[in-house]
């Protein structure tokens, strides 16, 4: 993050869907009072990645390999609410991945 936003904490955790489990990145980020919740994947060629390193990776070998460099990165982020349990951002991020991500497979292709 840039604009005096810093990273208090960066993960791998796993957001089970009804037939599949991938692991997302989650970052948990702070400017001054605001605190943020940010979880974010690549999407590329069929393949969930969440490490940034192993998607350039990826994309190297499937533009020599495939010929192809398509493929997304979604990130979702949502406040840090003091007055809402410790657990409120993180399942409204699960929640909303369970929402989007059938759709986001009609428009990412494998």
């Amino acid at each position: 993050p840039g604009s005096g936003w810093n990273i208090v904490s960066r993960e791998i955790v796993p957001v089970e869907l009804k037939n599949m489990t991938f692991g997302v990145t989650r970052m948990r980020i702070r400017k001054g009072p605001q605190a943020l919740l940010v979880y974010y994947w690549f999407d590329q060629r069929g393949r969930l990645i969440n490490e940034q390193y192993s998607a350039k990776w990826f994309l190297l070998v499937d533009a020599i390999l495939k010929k192809r460099t398509d493929g997304a990165v979604i990130r979702l982020i949502t406040p840090i609410l003091e007055q809402e349990g410790k657990d409120a951002a993180d399942q409204r991020l699960v929640d909303f991945i369970r929402d989007i991500y059938p759709v986001t497979k009609k428009y990412i292709p494998n």
